[in-house]
């Protein structure tokens, strides 16, 4: 009986031993991995000026064939800068096929919003990866073979950014800073005279438009046509990586005789930081026909316009 157990208890002692130079080799071997891959901000816009809200993309770039998967430590350092977590798509996140062996993913998306002009300086923060090593590790009950995983931690590179100050002019006349583009849109069906009718300024492009306007918008309703008021509609988002608007300016109006009227052409201004520069745009006019008619013009369906 006591040979039994010693021989049970030198099985046992042996079976720890393997479990145990089994697992030490990931130890010893985690201390050499290294990732070739690394975490950079990649900024939405060449030229930053304060007050305007820009996207900030969270990329890595390198090699995804030996990682299991990518944890984050901590969360980004913005330098002070005003900033917020914004979402990224499944597609945004595939991996894109680079130089080499190198490919390069979004991993994370925000909005950072500049309040003041100066320089800042931003991290990515400490990210692990879980890497796959050349090393083996056999399951001593199942008999199963699985590569090694350790963690290590991934490089992050930092960013410059120079915000700065808008003209002074921009600033006092509160113009729109982005680059748009302008057309009226008329809704389907007849204006009938007498009646009220709509007409419609859509503005597009990339910029956040929120809260912007133009006083000369009731300047192109001219002789026969009464400007009566005018609501505006505005939509902030996402496009291509950019923060994108899109803002409807639903111009009401009424007109006494029948006739064809021809709406006058308007000059609006914005700031575009692309050129660093103010921008003068001429809005074309569109023909208004009023008719007697029992077919009115169709109620405004945002979805359509």
């Amino acid at each position: 009986m006591c040979k039994l157990k010693t021989y049970c208890y030198r099985n046992f002692l042996l079976l720890l031993l393997t479990l145990f130079l089994g697992i030490l080799p990931s130890f010893a071997k985690g201390k050499n991995v290294k990732v070739d891959g690394y975490f950079k901000f990649v900024v939405s816009e060449k030229n930053l000026y304060e007050g305007q809200p820009v996207i900030v993309d969270l990329l890595y770039v390198g090699s995804q064939k030996d990682i299991a998967a990518l944890k984050r430590q901590t969360y980004p350092d913005f330098g002070g800068l005003k900033w917020r977590e914004a979402s990224v798509n499944s597609r945004e996140r595939d991996f894109n096929k680079g130089k080499g062996d190198m490919e390069s993913a979004i991993m994370a998306r925000y909005i950072i919003e500049p309040e003041r002009a100066g320089e800042y300086v931003i991290n990515p923060g400490e990210i692990l990866a879980d890497v796959y090593t050349d090393e083996t590790f056999v399951d001593p009950f199942w008999g199963a073979t699985y590569h090694e995983k350790v963690r290590v931690p991934v490089e992050s590179k930092e960013t410059k950014l120079k915000v700065s100050k808008l003209p002074a002019d921009v600033t006092e006349r509160k113009l729109p800073v982005g680059d748009y583009d302008l057309e009226w849109i008329l809704p389907p069906g007849e204006i009938v005279p007498g009646q009220e009718g709509i007409v419609i300024l859509k503005v597009t492009g990339f910029g956040d438009f929120s809260g912007y306007s133009w006083d000369n918008i009731p300047n192109a309703f001219g002789e026969g046509l009464k400007f009566i008021g005018m609501s505006p509609e505005v939509n902030v988002g996402l496009k291509d990586g950019r923060i994108f608007s899109t803002a409807n300016f639903i111009c009401t109006f009424s007109a006494l005789n029948e006739g064809s009227y021809m709406l006058n052409p308007i000059k609006v201004e914005y700031f575009s930081p692309s050129s660093k520069k103010r921008i003068s745009k001429s809005v074309s006019p569109i023909k208004i026909e009023i008719n007697k008619s029992k077919k009115a013009q169709r109620p405004l369906r945002y979805e359509e316009i």
